[in-house]
């Protein structure tokens, strides 16, 4: 079970890192003389630099949390057990939520990404991407813009929340999965996320 939590989780934190990086140009590589070009009189517009052009670091928020986006009555009705890890994740709008029953030794997690540059196709493929994974995927009506749940081994749910730009990945043992999105999706707020 614990290994089946962990196998979803790096699942869903594949998918919600995107399924498309951008890749990045290559620098202007400095070009030398060879002994048959001939020196011209004309000055360069730029130097020649091996090193491509510094960019702004993106602006950094604070960083998530579950505290932040997981009430303590959603923890008590759907996520059972202790908080094992809060992980922030590679971006201050990202962090993976993992619970434990210690006794039976259940597990669930929830994990979340914002994104809220991303345009709307790209929230779409990322659900979409995870129905292709699941088994006996349906959706989940009345949750979010857009949900999706199956099998994995054990439940998972993925959920676009248009309120805030933000794909929630949902695995474990639920019984209601409408419930449980519908919980996810009232707790994170625009106002969690600051």
């Amino acid at each position: 079970m614990l290994r089946a939590i962990a196998i979803s989780t790096c699942v869903s934190m594949l998918l919600l890192a995107g399924c498309k990086k951008d890749e990045a140009k290559p620098a202007d590589k400095k070009v030398e003389p060879t002994k048959n070009d001939k020196p011209t009189d004309k000055p360069a517009d730029k130097p020649a630099t091996d090193k491509p052009p510094a960019t702004p670091p993106a602006a950094a928020g604070p960083a998530m949390s579950c505290d932040k986006v997981l009430s303590q009555a959603t923890r008590d009705k759907y996520l059972k057990g202790e908080l094992q890890k809060d992980q922030a994740g590679a971006t201050p709008t990202a962090v993976s939520c993992s619970f434990l029953v210690e006794a039976t030794a259940s597990a669930s997690a929830v994990n979340y990404l914002c994104q809220p540059a991303w345009p709307d196709d790209r929230m779409k493929q990322t659900v979409d991407a995870s129905r292709g994974m699941l088994k006996n995927a349906k959706d989940v009506p009345g949750v979010g813009r857009m949900a999706v749940a199956g099998d994995m081994g054990m439940t998972m749910m993925t959920i676009w929340d248009d309120d805030t730009n933000c794909i929630i990945t949902a695995t474990g043992s639920f019984g209601d999965v409408a419930a449980l999105g519908k919980a996810l999706v009232a707790d994170l707020t625009p106002a969690s996320l600051k």
